[in-house]
């Protein structure tokens, strides 16, 4: 064979060589890559948990459908584990297993209490597998934050003391319902100046009487404290700002001459004695009356607005006792409208100032019946009862808005007098008196009251009460000032005592 021949061979079987080794490759390569098994990827999923009153909750928040079959493990200290799947018992409500799947909306809930062992409070593991996937689709630690219901309470040995006299305050602290113990807690009681401190004893904590700080501490669920001050009554309630007083007096015809009389001796009688009505100068005094004028529809200003001292006070009774009854219907919105005005245009105490503390304090035997406007002294006719109601109501947002009425110093009280009606009680209470509620209870707890009296002869009587309360009363208020945990129930963190001293 010639030398060509050879070399065309070999490259022939060079050339097979190649191929075979090229296809084997291909092979080797093809069966690798084949016999690798892909899992399905970790469905995309929004799950929410929380805890609340041994309460777990698990809430689909959207993404992939779950399948009932889906696993969640539950592990709590360390050593305790429970593992079921969504379908189990009625952890899920059966109308959302009915399509067969855990779909967003839907809540998974597992009552903790079930597990020996377990502690209210405690941290959770949790961990949602979805089996399909063979992935979690939520890996975390729950726990519920505590919470503590600290309620405060107050009393007084003697709410009617007299001057000099020593008395003792209770302030108790109750963790009645918990649910958690509390711890850190701090709570306010700072006496008033007319309270002379001489000791205290506390069943937990310490009481610093220079700031009213009682530091209490702890206090576990079911259990109170208390802290007692003894203080010594030096002084009536003093006032520590300037005070706007208007009294609103109904003169309609319902009342008679005699009760007329009556009531005027009896507002002689308070504002005349300084042991309730003060005479320091710290009163400003406006007396207006309503059911008067043309048709007896009308308001006007009958004393002031006067600030009563030691040296005028006389003067300011005799003109109270030269008022004349107007003896008209009951314009009710009129008056309220018209002291609202007078007492925003005063030039006394430096003129207007919102900080002034303002009393407004409505007398009627009735309701209103007539409507009235804003700027005007008079309405224009007998409008029946629902319209006088809601024009009574106008005025009084006017009167808060115009005077900038503070809950925490003002208010509007009425004194009703001879109202056998509760449903007129119940509107004077819920809808004029203010702040709100109205306290129909006496003595009231609170600003914003509705005093009823029995006859004319019972309001001349103690008409000096009303003023002691409004002008002399003492309150004690005792409040929560903090705990290390949330206190979600604030309506029973701050108690009040009112204290009425007596002159010697």
């Amino acid at each position: 064979m010639g030398k060509r021949k050879k070399l065309a061979v070999s490259e022939i079987i060079g050339t097979i060589l190649l191929l075979i080794i090229s296809v084997t490759l291909f092979s080797v390569v093809y069966a690798a890559f084949f016999s690798i098994q892909v899992e399905p990827p970790s469905p995309s999923v929004n799950l929410v948990g929380t805890i609340d009153g041994n309460q777990l909750f698990l809430e689909h928040r959207g993404g992939k459908a779950l399948s009932l079959d889906t696993e969640i493990i539950i592990d709590f200290n360390g050593n305790s584990r429970e593992s079921l799947d969504v379908d189990e018992s009625n952890f899920l409500p059966d109308e959302n297993k009915d399509d067969g799947q855990w779909n967003i909306g839907e809540r998974f809930t597992f009552p903790l209490s079930i597990l020996s062992n377990f502690i209210r409070f405690d941290p959770v593991d949790i961990m949602v597998i979805d089996k399909e996937s063979n992935s979690a689709v939520m890996m975390g630690t729950l726990k519920e934050a505590k919470t503590t219901d600290i309620s405060i309470d107050v009393s007084v040995s003697d709410d009617e003391p007299v001057i000099n006299d020593d008395i003792t305050i209770t302030i108790t602290a109750n963790n009645t319902n918990g649910p958690s113990d509390a711890e850190e807690v701090v709570i306010k009681d700072l006496l008033p100046g007319s309270l002379a401190y001489l000791d205290n004893t506390t069943s937990h904590g310490k009481y610093n009487y220079n700031t009213g700080i009682w530091k209490l501490g702890n206090l576990s669920v079911g259990s109170s404290a208390t802290l007692e001050i003894i203080a010594n009554v030096a002084s009536y309630g003093s006032l520590t700002e300037y005070t706007q007083l208007a009294l609103i007096l109904d003169g309609s015809y319902s009342i008679s001459d005699s009760a007329w009389t009556l009531m005027k001796n009896g507002l002689v009688s308070a504002i005349g004695n300084p042991n309730y009505f003060p005479h320091d100068g710290s009163i400003e005094l406006t007396i207006i009356q309503f059911g008067v004028g043309a048709g007896g529809y009308c308001a006007r200003v009958e004393v002031g607005p006067v600030v009563v001292n030691n040296v005028n006070y006389l003067d300011v009774v005799n003109q109270i006792s030269a008022i004349t009854q107007g003896k008209g219907y009951t314009p009710m919105a009129a008056g309220i409208y018209l002291a609202a005005d007078v007492l925003a245009s005063s030039n006394n105490f430096g003129g207007f100032n919102p900080d002034h503390k303002q009393v407004i304090n409505l007398i009627t035997d009735g309701e209103p019946n007539v409507e009235s406007e804003a700027g005007e002294l008079c309405g224009d006719k007998n409008d029946g009862y629902a319209a006088g109601r809601a024009s009574a109501e106008d005025a009084r947002y006017y009167l808060i808005n115009t005077l900038q009425l503070s809950e925490d110093q003002d208010e509007f009280d009425v004194v009703a007098v001879d109202i056998n009606d509760p449903d007129v009680i119940d509107w004077l209470a819920n809808e004029i008196a203010w702040p709100q509620p109205g306290y129909t209870v006496w003595p009231p707890t609170g600003t914003g009251w509705v005093h009823e009296v029995y006859d004319w002869v019972e309001f001349a009587n103690t008409i000096d009460e009303q003023f002691d309360i409004l002008f002399n009363r003492i309150d004690n208020i005792a409040e929560l000032i903090s705990t290390k945990f949330m206190d979600p129930n604030s309506r029973n963190d701050m108690a009040i005592v009112s204290i009425y001293p007596k002159p010697v």
